[in-house]
């Protein structure tokens, strides 16, 4: 009886050690990888010395992706020895604590996942039968998300087996393969939202808020203008700096304009203007009561005139323009119509005083000189005779007229009055003199009218006694005239002084510029 119940103990504990081979070939325990935090397939199968192999992973770069997947292969081979079939377990953990790191994903019944303290293990569901003296098993690796440049290891175990079910005679193998994970933080990204302009450079009622993306928060902000926050107020027009800087001090910046956007320039008002110049051809534009009535709701910051002193080369209608500028620097530009006139009237400078001449004499006198504060037009006789003629006897009115380019005239009138004479005193050197021309151009002729006898003198003095010319030699030309050089004379009025024996004549000459 006893020899009875011994046989049925072996068989019963021969049916236990297969149903734990057979259970450990579809779904192995976990924490059998060989890592520092696991144990090892040599804890139920016995190795033997007549079986030798490896394992080894592929797939998976030394520094890998936060995120990305890779296709891991694992790989039993035989090495020495008669083998039949092989089972497997890997884990994935981070070096520095052995926590677990991503994500294990079996692609096909053949493979199955569980967790086990906190970590995930991939295995066999089922031993795989050697094909070459190898069997490979291939599935997914989710890498996580962070932190960057961490360390991971993958621990893994296979089991080599002899076919003859039983754990005796097989050989459990182990490697581990090391990488390092890239988890790169998305870039810090700011920008400009829900901003708000001003309407004038002088005002600070706008806003703008910073949004951020990317990097690792919180964020900091720092605006040039002193801000801390993501928005900034009361604001004014011009350009400003945000600093953001990420939990990781990542930074990024990012303008901000603020605008004025007025873009109306100031209202000038515009009327015509009617200028009349002076006596000395010139004329003034006071523009200040124009300047006063521009108008912007910025304000006008500066105004221009293009012209305001007008002259004799202005004559007729000018146009000036008026430019404003406002406060947001907006710019106007107004056109003024202006009217110069010249309504003075020409001057004379030397009329001809009234003469008594003797009937059948040659007249001759000097022209009247007329000057303008712009210019003449002409200078014309319009009655009387001609210097140089007979005059009638009786009274003769002689008139010049003198015109401006404007048209104004004014006239120079005097009397000659020619007589019958029985006694002319042949020593009357006054009333026979004749200057001309005169005012003269570096030449002034001297007619006698008279025979020559005696000493005769000529001097030129100025109007305070200074002598500018004096002769005693001069001689008559072809003519019969007598002629003093003026080209050394400056321009001006001076006094001719001819003596004769006793007698004596002056007349007053004007000495013009040369052209």
């Amino acid at each position: 009886m006893r020899n009875k119940y011994k046989i049925i103990g072996f068989y019963m504990l021969l049916f236990a050690a297969w149903m734990l081979f057979e259970g450990n070939a579809s779904n192995p325990p976990n924490g059998r990888t060989n890592a520092p935090f696991d144990s090892f397939c040599t804890g139920c199968h016995n190795p033997s010395g007549s079986i030798m192999g490896t394992v080894e992973i592929s797939g998976v770069p030394e520094m890998v992706e936060a995120g990305e997947t890779y296709a891991v292969t694992l790989t039993v081979s035989v090495t020495g020895g008669n083998a039949a079939r092989a089972g497997f377990q890997l884990v994935s953990v981070f070096d520095a604590d052995n926590t677990n790191a991503g994500d294990l994903i079996a692609s096909s019944s053949e493979m199955g996942t569980n967790d086990s303290g906190g970590r995930e293990y991939i295995e066999h569901r089922g031993a795989q039968n050697f094909n070459n003296n190898s069997a490979s098993w291939t599935f997914d690796w989710m890498a996580p998300n962070g932190p960057d440049g961490a360390a991971i290891t993958m621990y893994y175990a296979g089991n080599i087996t002899n076919g003859n079910g039983s754990s005796s005679g097989d050989r459990p193998v182990s490697g581990s393969s090391a990488f390092t994970l890239s988890a790169q933080v998305a870039p810090l990204v700011a920008e400009v939202s829900d901003q708000i302009n001003v309407m004038c450079t002088d005002d600070n009622t706008g806003q703008a808020t910073v949004t951020v993306s990317g990097g690792t928060m919180p964020y900091t902000y720092l605006w040039s203008n002193g801000v801390t926050s993501a928005m900034a107020t009361d604001l004014a027009a011009g350009e400003y700096t945000v600093t953001v800087t990420d939990d990781g001090g990542m930074e990024t910046t990012v303008d901000v304009i603020i605008l004025q956007q007025d873009v109306l320039g100031p209202d000038i008002p515009t009327a015509p203007v009617t200028l009349y110049l002076d006596a000395n051809g010139e004329a003034t534009y006071d523009a200040d009561p124009l300047l006063a009535m521009i108008m912007d709701n910025c304000g006008v910051e500066a105004t221009t005139v293009s012209q305001e002193a007008f002259s004799c080369a202005d004559l007729g209608i000018q146009n000036i323009q008026i430019t404003a500028t406002d406060g947001g620097g907006n710019v106007s530009n107004g056109d003024v119509e202006v009217t110069v006139l010249d309504t003075v009237a020409p001057t004379f400078v030397q009329c001809v005083e009234d003469m008594e001449v003797s009937l059948g004499d040659t007249v001759r006198y000097e022209m009247p000189v007329a000057m303008d504060n712009c210019a003449l037009d002409s200078l014309v006789m319009t009655e009387g005779l001609a210097s140089g003629s007979v005059f009638p006897e009786g009274e003769t009115k002689v008139s010049y007229m003198a015109t401006d380019a404007s048209g104004n005239i004014s006239c120079c009138s005097f009397f000659v009055t020619a007589q019958m004479t029985t006694d002319v005193s042949e020593n009357d050197l006054e009333k026979n003199l004749t200057v001309f021309p005169n005012p003269a151009i570096e030449v002034i002729k001297i007619d006698l009218d008279r025979p020559v006898t005696g000493d005769l003198r000529m001097a030129i003095f100025s109007l305070t006694g200074g002598t500018i010319f004096q002769s005693t030699n001069l001689e008559p030309n072809s003519s019969g005239y007598f002629e003093i050089d003026l080209s050394e004379i400056p321009v001006g009025a001076y006094l001719l002084q001819i003596n004769q024996g006793q007698l004596s004549a002056t007349r007053r000459i004007i000495v013009l510029e040369s052209n």
